[in-house]
């Protein structure tokens, strides 16, 4: 499934989760020159407008968490890795965190991916990096350890911890 394929899906506490589009390269681009999402990601420092775009074009399930103006708020990825079991990615831009937004999507993308037959949904995230792993837990993930040095970024190795949601939780 692409992002042309996707449905858009109505959360809570967001307005709505849609297909990243387009008309977000602008915004996603000024998400992506924030230090903290840089450091808890592999976003390039000197991010631009075209890389948003190829992005976006990508054949990934990307959504755009939006707000209830539609302003993008952040971004949510599944990475399908085969027919039961997908990797969940996100970023939230650095004006809409702290609202909830982030697990919202979190718990809603969970849900729809269960509903088109996966059975285990993992995230991933630095051991140090607070907030999302806050998320995860908020959303019904379990924390089932440390992945050490399994994620390479910024010229060094980091640990990852690792959480699952399975359809049967």
């Amino acid at each position: 499934m692409t992002g042309s394929d996707l449905p858009q899906l109505t959360a809570p506490f967001l307005k709505n989760l849609r297909p990243l589009a387009p008309k977000d390269a602008e915004k996603l681009t000024e998400a992506c020159q924030d230090a903290e999402t840089q450091r808890w990601t592999n976003v390039p420092p000197a991010y631009t407008l075209d890389m948003a775009h190829a992005f976006i074009r990508g054949t990934e399930c990307k959504w755009a968490m939006t707000d209830e103006r539609d302003d993008f708020c952040g971004v949510i990825e599944l990475r399908p890795r085969n027919d039961f079991l997908a990797d969940l990615g996100y970023h939230t831009a650095p004006w809409a965190r702290g609202q909830g937004f982030t697990t919202d999507a979190v718990v809603t993308v969970t849900e729809w991916a269960f509903g088109q037959g996966f059975h285990r949904i993992e995230l991933k995230a630095d051991v140090n990096n607070v907030a999302s792993r806050r998320v995860a837990e908020k959303a019904g993930f379990a924390f089932e350890g440390v992945a050490r040095g399994s994620q390479h970024m910024h010229g060094r190795f980091d640990d990852l911890a690792v959480y699952a949601r399975l359809a049967t939780d």
